[in-house]
């Protein structure tokens, strides 16, 4: 990891997203899509979640991570650094074609632009299934 990142989030912070509310730090946390529970079991793999750095098409931090075999869907918060009743946020969904979640180029890259702009960024980690 980079520590020239401001979104420097391990591998374990992103896997934790979908069970528990997580604070990374004053500015980062995650926590459950669902309060309750998820509240069907379509999706439930045999193995756990796993994070892969893919090697091509590295970010500038060095990071092309896809997060694989999520069945319980999670929020990435990353509050913007100035807070009123007037901050805009936006929620992205990363691609990933549903078998996983390319959650840096697709999801905390396009968060740190919004982020330079002022917007406060959630960041959806989706249910994957097995293609096919």
């Amino acid at each position: 990891m980079s520590n020239n990142d401001p979104f420097n989030i391990p591998d374990s912070v992103l896997v934790k997203a979908s069970e528990d509310t997580v604070i990374f730090n004053e500015k980062i946390f995650t926590l459950p899509l669902w309060a309750n529970g998820v509240p069907d079991n379509l999706i439930i793999w045999a193995e756990d979640e796993w994070v892969e750095n893919r090697t091509e098409d590295r970010n500038d931090f060095g990071y092309n991570r896809a997060i694989h075999r999520v069945d319980t869907p999670g929020m990435i918060v990353i509050k913007a650094d100035v807070e009123n009743s007037l901050t805009p946020a936006i929620v992205i969904f990363p691609g990933g074609a549903f078998e996983r979640v390319v959650i840096d180029k697709e999801g905390i890259d396009v968060a740190r632009w919004f982020h330079k702009h002022g917007f406060t960024c959630i960041i959806v980690k989706y249910r994957t299934f097995e293609n096919g």
